[in-house]
């Protein structure tokens, strides 16, 4: 019985050490892929910017200069990529630092802060020496997304900033209305006094 036992474990062992031999392995170029000949980068359309928020931006000349190499980030390989995230990190760091009063508000600023970790997160991605395409993809998809918001932003900063502009100039003209009707019934009290 003993030795019955003993002949089954070792043919069990046997068995075992058969069916844990090498799979065949796929070469190492067949699992990567050749990253010269993928172009990364959808077409994005960003909102557009009313003439209000025009006026104002074209004295933060470093804005312009992001927004113009924004919307080329698409339909670029690898090394053009990168090169561009690098000119886009520089010009985010920069609007950090020169914000310009007007457009200088919490949300504004955390928008801005959003964009530059996106941005750093898209060139770690882009950086890794075993490339994701979908990952890359992915995080080009957040930073368009997170630099729409920021647009959207300054537009909704820029419009109230109007809606307000134009309700204290309707309140500021409403009381020199008022004013002109009192001085209007003084006048009359006063030559009504002298008569």
């Amino acid at each position: 019985m003993k030795s019955t036992f003993s002949a089954f474990l070792l043919l069990l062992l046997i068995i075992g050490f058969a069916s844990c031999g090498d799979s065949p392995k796929v070469p190492q170029q067949e699992l990567q892929v050749n990253v010269d000949t993928l172009v990364f980068g959808s077409t994005y359309d960003f909102p557009s910017m009313d003439a209000a928020v025009s006026n104002i931006l074209t004295d933060w000349a470093v804005f312009l200069e992001f927004r113009a190499e924004a919307t080329e980030l698409h339909d670029l390989k690898l090394e053009p990529l990168r090169n561009k995230l690098l000119i886009l990190q520089a010009h985010a760091d920069t609007m950090i630092v020169r914000l310009p009063d007007t457009l200088n508000t919490p949300a504004i600023e955390s928008r801005l802060r959003i964009i530059s970790t996106r941005i750093n997160l898209l060139r770690q991605e882009a950086a890794k020496d075993r490339l994701y395409p979908k990952r890359v993809e992915t995080e080009i998809d957040e930073t368009n997304e997170a630099i729409k918001n920021l647009f959207v932003q300054i537009n909704e900063k820029v419009q109230k900033d109007g809606i307000d502009r134009n309700r204290s100039e309707n309140e500021k003209a409403e009381l020199e209305k008022q004013q002109r009707f009192r001085d209007s019934i003084f006048e009359l009290e006063r030559q009504d006094q002298q008569n």
